[in-house]
């Protein structure tokens, strides 16, 4: 796709998958592939790979009543 920017792919792409790793996103496996993955339809031109890291919802995401869930289930609202 890129040729001239092989090197410059490969050591982001490391940065990128070493950051996903860390997020424990994913995980490193030994279990071959039986059939190759998608390639996707090439871009127009370069744009530098990067792990955006999204952390500042989880404070509005606790603030969801779905998360008042104790072990005994759903929280039930009673009737007024």
């Amino acid at each position: 796709m890129f040729p001239e920017q092989s090197n410059t792919i490969s050591e982001e792409l490391a940065v990128v998958f070493g950051d996903l790793l860390a997020e424990e996103i994913v995980r490193q496996t030994t279990i071959e592939m039986t059939t190759p993955p998608a390639v996707p339809a090439s871009p127009a031109e370069y744009v530098p790979s990067k792990f955006n890291r999204y952390a500042d919802m989880q404070d509005l995401l606790l603030l969801d009543p779905i998360h008042d869930v104790d072990e005994s289930g759903w929280t039930i609202k009673e009737k007024e």
